[in-house]
């Protein structure tokens, strides 16, 4: 069942049929908007309260397409950075595997002299 709030805003009341779910976002958003329409007024005293409604509008839209875009940033990042770690895991894994599959020998100097780079100083 639907309940009715009462809410003002810019010294208006609105009532609203909402779910008690929606309730106290519905407080904060009526409350946000007062509070965007206050300042709008104050920055313009002359202008219409539908035309500073209009700006409120638009603002608060700006507002939800950019922290939307930031959002969809965030999210490929996330699915970069998950990708990359992945990756990084299989990766060790891999080299894990190949490290087992070796047998430890101990390496004699000759080998050793062999593996170096030449200098091309005379031993």
């Amino acid at each position: 069942m639907d309940n009715t709030l009462s809410l003002s805003i810019f010294n208006r009341t609105f009532e609203f049929a909402h779910t008690p779910e929606l309730e106290e976002s519905l407080r904060v958003a009526a409350q946000h908007v007062d509070n965007k329409m206050k300042a709008a007024h104050k920055a313009h005293p002359s202008t219409a309260p539908e035309r500073l409604a209009i700006f409120v509008a638009l603002e608060l839209c700006q507002d939800l397409i950019r922290a939307n875009k930031i959002l969809q940033q965030q999210q490929g990042a996330t699915r970069l950075i998950q990708q990359m770690i992945e990756e990084t895991q299989q990766e060790v894994e891999h080299h894990q595997k190949l490290a087992e599959q070796r047998t430890l020998k101990p390496v004699t100097s000759e080998q050793r002299t062999r593996e170096q780079p030449a200098t091309g100083i005379p031993k």
